[in-house]
């Protein structure tokens, strides 16, 4: 017979969790959801709530018991009050710096900005902004891992006014001045996606283009937000499926009496989900311009070289000498370059088959789309597929 304080028998309670996330936000539904997905694992597992972070500070001794909580524990977050009421926690918010008292589930924030970095440096941007929130740590972490990267790059990155994050729906002199003043094209990366959009409007306000004048880039992929912002809007996607997932299974071990090393796991972003609001070369001659425009809008149909320059009213010869005088480079090599962009995005984002990306991007078979990408990236489209997901 097991004795009173061995596994088998605290295996055989039930534990009460409750889930305390920003659950009007895809953040925080994908947080429950990969906590859920746990506990259809654990049939020990009660989710009795799933709840606004707001409702924490509502839990009272006496009157609430519960095993598990997760959810994002921040500043003033005090664990005596939860361990009264007889709850280990794990956190899965990065607005406090650590160490912090429990242990936390956490987005790999620097990963995420340097993957902002990287996307925007593949589509030639040199001179960046970042937009952050002053006193949050993911912010601060984000505009690391984004300066580290452009560094690398050799890349320029320019001050912003402070207080950027608290614009209201008018555009001030001072930040109108501060526009007109950054050279163009630029790209630009916001710690999360409302900022993001937030600063496109003032962008547009001030007769500027995105993404061709502003590349713009956001955080946590909120579909809805992204959706409706003025240009669609890019935006790194996090994995927090996968966080509440760890975050429930590390639970798991502390509610069963485990010993915990305490401090942070982090998990890799997912990717960047580019939409129209980064979809740009950065270059600054109207013509070439057109020409990206051009070839951005109908790389579906399997255009060529031929079918550009009618567009553009350029003969072959003119569109082959103005992209060597300015790029370096020929509009073949361009437009195959267009066609990897767009694959590596559908790739890392969407179930599709090899062949029904190639369909979408203009390569008139698999094989092509193969052997263009692997000469590009370094290694075949199911390669790269494997080493995102």
């Amino acid at each position: 017979m097991s004795s009173p304080g061995s596994p088998a028998v605290l295996r055989s309670r039930r534990y009460r969790v409750a889930v305390f996330t920003a659950t009007h936000l895809d953040f925080g539904k994908g947080i429950a959801e990969g906590v859920l997905e746990f506990a259809r694992r654990r049939p020990a597992w009660d989710i009795v709530l799933v709840a606004p972070v707001g409702e924490l500070a509502r839990l009272q001794p006496g009157r609430d018991r519960l095993e598990g909580i997760i959810g994002h524990l921040a500043r003033g977050f005090d664990p005596a009050v939860l361990r009264s009421i007889g709850a280990c926690s794990v956190g899965v918010s990065n607005l406090c710096a650590g160490p912090f008292p429990v242990p936390r589930i956490l987005n790999d924030d620097r990963r995420t900005g340097a993957l902002a970095a990287e996307h925007l440096l593949e589509r030639d941007f040199r001179r960046f902004v970042y937009l952050g929130i002053d006193g949050h740590n993911y912010s601060t972490e984000r505009e690391a891992g984004f300066r580290e990267r452009l560094a690398d790059g050799g890349a320029t990155l320019h001050a912003v006014p402070a207080g950027l994050e608290t614009w209201g729906g008018r555009l001030l002199p001072a930040v109108r001045d501060w526009l007109a003043g950054l050279p163009k094209p630029v790209g630009v990366f916001a710690a999360n996606d409302f900022l993001a959009t937030k600063f496109m409007r003032r962008v547009l306000d001030a007769g500027w283009q995105v993404p061709e004048d502003v590349a713009i880039l956001g955080v946590d992929n909120e579909r809805i937000q992204c959706a409706v912002s003025p240009v669609a809007l890019s935006s790194v996607a996090l994995d927090t499926a996968r966080m509440g997932f760890l975050a429930a299974e590390r639970l798991d071990r502390l509610m069963a009496g485990a010993r915990d090393p305490g401090g942070d796991t982090l998990v890799p972003p997912k990717g960047v989900v580019a939409r129209a609001s980064s979809d740009a070369v950065a270059v600054t001659d109207p013509f070439l311009r057109q020409v990206h425009r051009y070839i951005r809008d109908h790389l579906h149909e399997g255009i060529g070289i031929a079918e550009i320059a009618r567009a553009v009213n350029a003969s072959r010869r003119t569109l082959e000498r103005r992209f060597l005088d300015a790029r370096g480079t020929t509009p073949y090599r361009e437009l195959t370059l267009a066609r990897v962009r767009r694959a590596k995005d559908l790739l890392a984002n969407t179930d599709e088959s090899v062949e029904a990306i190639a369909s979408e991007t203009g390569f008139s078979e698999a094989r092509f789309l193969t052997q263009n990408f692997k000469k590009a990236v370094g290694m075949t489209p199911s390669a790269f597929r494997r080493r995102r997901g």
